[in-house]
């Protein structure tokens, strides 16, 4: 194989790998710009998750407070309307 041959494989091999190159560099700037996304995604989402547990533990603490209130008038229509276990007056 003369010089000029292998240069000219050479050369169309070294435009090849220079084309690759670009190519794979496209794809990782693609990628990065993906992942900067996906982690402001990812810091959103907690944000996010960080209000809802708040709301939950307000709902959760509002729950027991109504809880508490109904079992307090349970008590109270029980006091009032159950019958006395001894009689107050007694019949002459």
């Amino acid at each position: 194989m003369d010089d000029n041959k292998r240069i000219e494989i050479l050369t169309k091999n070294n435009k090849r790998l220079i084309e690759e190159n670009d190519k794979l560099r496209k794809r990782i700037e693609i990628y990065s710009e993906e992942q900067e996304k996906i982690d402001i995604l990812k810091s959103e989402l907690e944000n996010i998750k960080e209000i809802w547990t708040n709301e939950l533990k307000e709902l959760e603490e509002q729950k027991n407070n109504y809880n508490i209130l109904l079992n307090e008038i349970r008590g109270f229509k029980k006091a009032l309307f159950s019958k006395p276990k001894r009689k107050i007056f007694k019949k002459n």
